[in-house]
């Protein structure tokens, strides 16, 4: 009897020495980018007064999560105001909160895996103690995909709310199992509210209805259509919460919406629909094999502008429309590669459809990926006969993988090394120049930055900030004419820019061309009336002209 509870007591402890190493490997393998600066997109946070917070205070972490852009996303804005009130700018606080995020990330999805293969139609193929969840948790935590997740400080918001999504299936699933009422309802209270927070921190969370829906028909009521007939009241009102979620968030004419949503994009909404197979198909390939070398802040897609140009256009859609019919033929006899195929393929449906978001972005497999790497590894493991194998396999994949993770981090260390990497991966693409040439230039390496910034005009003429940037370059290297040009250059294209009306008036100021100066400081205010710096230099330069007028009397 005493072996017995011993043999017990050590299964028991199993899953919490996973959760410890599991949590050790990640904070190891991300520590080489603690010290990161802000990057790209992260400027929301820098630039955001909302977020300052120097008096915590609830009224200011409300103002703080309702009244940044987007409004939608509060719960991720506020967790960025409490950095700030506690950090301010210093990244590695932000960091650390990310890593964690991630840590809880791969624990929930480790003990949902875990409970989802304990489940009657699951048990008896993958039993109650199996490794697999401790697998799949472990190779997805330290899979290089992720970085962009993590290593991005903005990217919290991709994270946290995959971090509460995986909570409220996890914690759905456990009050299914609960056999106690008031624990049952405290459970599925959870998931709601769980849900809840990762709505509020991204919006790709609208499709968590579907997906708890989907696994309580799967794995609870196996897969029973006489039950589904059942649910036409309550999908129908999951199906009405979810176009007031679509009305919520695109606004009582969705289709304008999503017309504007285009509007400064290179592409149009055909192009966008006949590109994304191949980006997910792409994606797919990085999930498979995430060697650094393909990873990329900014990729460089050419969009597709019909089924066969390029050729792959079609190829990819067959793959993908092969993956569809896969899943729902599957569903029945092969219920867990089923769900993962359509979690994988379901949970990148809004941002890589119709909306007009940027094309390509690694971080948008953060959620989707996790249930495609345990469908992989139930396609690989029962090929490996031996438990040894098996045990091999794992340790080089894990190993592998966090080197590659590790290595991708350095990377993201300052703005020189993540936007050198970019453009080198992007040659043809004009904003990593642009962007590797402003981090250069803040270094002081300015015949360095020159270069890219005029790389990227040579690329994208009409990339308006690349003349800005150039001209700035020129005025620090002491080359006024040639910042002049550049600046009259970039009006060209953009005359409704008041930035680059009040540095080309900066630089009239320097060759005292002051009538000039100050024309483009008063465009500036009528562009932009709150334009503190052309306010106050508006005002000095009309009392220098005075001046200059009394002296000549």
């Amino acid at each position: 009897m005493a072996a017995i509870n011993h043999s017990t007591m050590q299964l028991k402890a199993l899953p919490v020495l996973f959760i410890f190493f599991l949590a050790g490997l990640i904070f190891l393998v991300y520590s080489s980018n603690l010290d990161g600066p802000f990057i790209f997109d992260d400027s929301r946070i820098q630039n955001n007064p909302q977020l300052h917070v120097t008096d915590l205070s609830l009224h200011n972490l409300i103002k703080a999560g309702f009244e940044s852009s987007p409004k939608t996303r509060p719960v991720a804005y506020i967790s960025f105001a409490l950095n700030y009130y506690f950090h301010d700018f210093q990244t590695q606080g932000y960091h650390l909160v990310n890593i964690c995020i991630h840590a809880l990330a791969a624990i929930l999805l480790f003990l949902l895996i875990r409970t989802t293969l304990g489940l009657e139609p699951l048990r008896a193929k993958y039993g109650p103690h199996t490794w697999l969840p401790f697998a799949a948790a472990l190779i997805w935590a330290v899979h290089p995909l992720q970085t962009q997740s993590v290593s991005y400080i903005i990217q919290r918001m991709n994270s946290l709310s995959a971090m509460f999504y995986i909570m409220s299936v996890y914690l759905y699933a456990r009050g299914r199992l609960a056999s106690v009422p008031g624990r049952k309802w405290l459970l599925v209270s959870g998931a709601v509210l769980a849900g809840l927070l990762a709505l509020g921190s991204k919006e790709t969370a609208a499709t968590l209805p579907f997906f708890i829906f989907l696994y309580e028909w799967f794995f609870f009521q196996d897969m029973d259509f006489i039950w589904l007939k059942r649910q036409v009241i309550p999908g129908s009102l999951a199906l009405l919460a979810f176009m007031l979620l679509v009305l919520l968030y695109l606004g009582t004419n969705p289709l304008e919406t999503i017309t504007v949503s285009y509007s400064n994009r290179e592409f149009t909404l055909s192009q966008r629909l006949l590109t994304e197979p191949r980006i997910v198909v792409f994606y797919i390939s990085l999930v498979l094999f995430p060697y650094p070398g393909r990873l990329n802040l900014d990729h460089h897609i050419i969009p597709s502008t019909g089924f066969f140009s390029p050729t792959a256009t079609i190829i990819s859609a067959m793959i993908l429309l092969f993956l569809v019919i896969a899943a729902l033929a599957s569903a029945k006899k092969q219920r867990l590669t089923s769900f993962c195929l359509i979690w994988f393929l379901g949970n990148l449906v809004i941002e890589s459809s119709f909306l007009g978001l940027e094309l390509i972005f690694e971080h948008r497999n953060y959620l989707p990926s996790m249930m495609l790497v345990l469908l992989v590894l139930t396609l690989i493991l029962p090929i490996l006969k031996h438990s040894w194998l098996k045990i091999v396999f794992l340790c080089l994949v894990v190993l592998t993988l966090s080197v590659w993770t590790f290595e991708r981090n350095r990377a993201w260390n300052d703005r020189i090394s993540i936007w050198g990497d970019s453009a080198a991966k992007s040659p043809a693409k004009a904003r990593p120049h642009n962007n590797f040439g402003v981090a250069l230039k803040d270094k002081g390496r300015l015949d360095s930055a020159t270069g890219n910034f005029k790389q990227t005009i040579l690329l994208d003429p009409k990339f308006t900030e690349a003349y800005n940037n150039l001209g700035n370059t020129y005025m620090l290297l002491g080359k006024y004419d040639e910042a002049l040009h550049y600046y009259r250059r970039g009006l060209d294209i953009s005359p409704e820019n008041p930035l680059i009306h009040v540095n080309l008036a900066n630089t009239l100021v320097k060759h005292w061309e002051l009538e000039e100066a100050l024309l483009h400081y008063g465009e500036a205010l009528r562009l932009n009336p709150d334009y503190e710096e052309a306010h106050l230099n508006f005002l000095s330069t009309r009392r220098m002209i005075e001046a200059r007028k009394l002296r000549r009397q």
